[in-house]
């Protein structure tokens, strides 16, 4: 780092050196030091610093200046010695005070962080306010620093394709300013959208949603400017907080599981800074096109209760659908390589002596989806589909005399020659019990 040595000289007409201090010297004006306003004369003394140069010196009164542009993040920073009660203010070209930093105490450094708004030169002053004897440069050294603050890369997100795509029309851009008058959207939809700080700042959107459903909700702004600022925020429909996504910049992507009890979500689009136009995707982790029943067969959403063992089996029904996930992990099996496997999810109902049952199993990748089908009361295989080939569809069974209980297990695996990162780490799928009597 570069270091400013501070040089203890004065250059001062001889007819002013009773009223000027400049940037190296203690003083005997009456400027009100840390006021709201810095003088022109003593603007006119500062010493010009660069960015990330740190200036040295130890006067109980200073003056920096800094050549700045508009809306650029200045970090400024004072070490300050033990000996001493720095504070820090900062002026802006006409001299007026537009932020300060004064902690109380000796040795205690500050530092501040600070926004130019529309003006050239930013004028530092470090100032002992509570009168330390040794104005002169005796005692310990403090150490200045001025730098700008790094801009926010803006992430790079995988945004999931959707079926649907729709706009904020004109005529709901001024109706969806508050989660009372919502723009209603859906899953699997990507919409268009405006924003501007200061005009319309709020874009609020609601949408039905499926408890177990794993939504990823993606922000995508149009306008590059690091000045633009758009958030994304999630709220229940009585108004409540849930999580938000939100950094400098206009892109945002939160994942968010619908619990249980919950039917619809808020999105809310925010402006903090900018203005620009966005496309805001909600995509769902149910399998494409269905919304956990066909309005024929009984919906039921997955536990959050683990149910991965007979004795934990999840109750369901006959004539149902279950919208589930499966978690898929990276794991070595010994002699045999690798494996993305998955958590084992186990299912059981009841079922009738001659029931022709019918149990499918649709998801991302049915080639490593397998699922099996065993007699709930004493746990004795009766079939299967498994991986390695199309499943066929189904698995059909005729209920024989003495079964009372099905219990079904599915799983996910996907041999490998070498370790391989899963190509998913959430496997989501339907599982659909159908009967006919005979």
């Amino acid at each position: 780092m570069k270091m400013l040595k501070m040089r203890h000289i004065c250059m001062v007409p001889i007819i002013l050196a009773s009223l000027i201090l400049s940037a190296c010297g203690a003083s005997t004006d009456n400027e009100n030091y840390g006021g709201q306003t810095l003088s022109e004369v003593r603007r006119g003394a500062a010493a010009w610093v660069e960015f990330d140069i740190t200036s040295e010196d130890n006067p109980a009164i200073a003056v920096y200046k800094y050549a700045v542009a508009d809306e650029q993040e200045i970090i400024a920073t004072l070490t300050v010695p033990g000996d001493k009660d720095y504070d820090l203010y900062l002026y802006n070209t006409d001299g007026a005070r537009v932020a300060k930093v004064e902690t109380s105490g000796n040795g205690v450094d500050e530092s501040l962080e600070f926004t130019i708004d529309n003006f050239t030169t930013l004028y530092v002053v470090i100032y002992d306010g509570i009168g330390n004897s040794d104005t002169t440069n005796t005692g310990g050294n403090y150490g200045l620093i001025l730098s700008l603050k790094a801009e926010e890369e803006t992430p790079d997100l995988e945004v999931p394709d959707v079926e649907i795509v729709l706009t904020e029309t004109p005529e709901t851009a001024g109706d969806n300013e508050s989660a009372a008058n919502a723009q209603e959207i859906t899953t699997n939809t990507v919409v268009t959208g405006s924003l501007a700080y200061g005009t319309d700042y709020d874009d609020f959107y609601i949408l039905d949603v499926v408890a177990g459903d794993t939504l990823t909700i993606s922000l995508i702004g149009d306008n590059p400017s690091p000045t633009v600022n758009f958030n994304l925020q999630l709220f229940t429909v009585d108004s409540s907080f849930i999580q938000q996504s939100e950094n400098s910049t206009s892109t945002e992507q939160t994942v968010y599981t619908i619990p249980e009890g919950m039917d619809q979500l808020v999105v809310l689009v925010v402006a903090y800074n900018g203005a620009g136009t966005y496309e805001l995707t909600v995509k769902s982790s149910l399998p494409a096109g269905d919304s956990c029943g066909d309005g024929v067969l009984t919906p039921i959403t997955e536990t959050t209760d683990a149910h991965a063992s007979w004795e934990t089996a999840q109750v369901v029904s006959l004539n149902s659908v279950t919208c589930a996930n499966l978690s898929v992990s990276l794991n070595e099996v010994s002699g045999i390589g690798y494996f993305h496997e998955s958590e084992k999810d186990i299912y059981i109902f009841d079922v009738t002596e001659g029931d022709n049952i019918s149990v499918s199993l649709t998801g991302l990748d049915v080639n490593y989806l397998q699922y099996h089908i065993f007699n709930g009361d004493d746990g004795s295989h009766i079939s299967n589909d498994y991986e390695g080939a199309d499943l066929d569809g189904s698995i059909a069974y005729t209920v024989a005399p003495g079964v009372s209980k099905i219990l079904v297990q599915v799983i996910y695996t996907k041999r490998l020659d070498a370790e391989v990162a899963p190509e998913v780490t959430t496997m989501p799928y339907k599982l659909t019990i159908t009967t006919s009597a005979e």
